[in-house]
């Protein structure tokens, strides 16, 4: 099946420092799921580098669906990730903490999944038969699709050239695309590559 490439560039170097910052960056960006696809990765980072920004970034991010009231102050307007999904992210993220930042074009296990600047994700969706790229751009920013599945490219992983990583993207009511579905892309990354010294003593 043919596919369609998908590359998203943030235009930053650096991680917002504060929920405005990411809200003008998903302002710009999640009215396409690639671009929504992006954000939610931005979110992560986010999360692995600062849990308590990252996680109201999070929130932010993801479909109203795999969100809960919150009365602790943390999230976003009232609500934040339902706890199994915090438990997902912590989880993955105490194993391969690589995850947080392994989407990005030009990280990877051998430097250490630092990324190149600005930011820049690769993602691929697949087209049906017949269809084609200008037809995804209609549908997209129209009423047609409310969900759209994409497959985020990743050094992180072995088959990268094969394939992707799964990320589900919804459409709110507001026209807003966010993650609905992303076990695929919250999963470790390979390990960072030793260099090796040469002295086999």
């Amino acid at each position: 099946m043919d596919h369609e490439r998908l590359d998203v560039n943030l235009g930053i170097s650096q991680l917002p420092s504060d929920v405005e910052g990411f809200l003008k960056l998903r302002d710009q960006f999640s009215d396409t799921p690639a671009g929504a696809a992006a954000i939610f990765l931005l979110a992560m980072h986010m999360y692995g580098d600062e849990s308590e920004l990252g996680l109201r970034c999070l929130t932010i991010a993801v479909d109203t669906t795999l969100l809960e009231a919150s009365s602790a102050g943390i999230g976003y307007k009232e609500k934040v990730l339902l706890q199994k999904e915090r438990d997902r992210f912590a989880k993955v993220l105490k194993e391969s903490p690589e995850t947080a930042r392994g989407y990005w074009k030009g990280a990877g296990p051998d430097n250490g999944y630092t990324p190149e600047t600005p930011l820049q994700a690769t993602l691929y969706r697949q087209l049906s038969d017949g269809e084609t790229a200008s037809q995804y751009t209609r549908a997209t920013r129209g009423t047609a699709q409310p969900e759209q599945r994409l497959f985020v490219m990743s050094e992180g992983y072995q088959n990268v050239k094969e394939s992707g990583r799964p990320i589900l993207l919804a459409r709110n009511t507001s026209g807003v695309w966010k993650a609905k579905g992303y076990a695929g892309v919250v999963w470790p990354v390979m390990k960072e590559t030793v260099a090796d010294d040469g002295d086999d003593l």
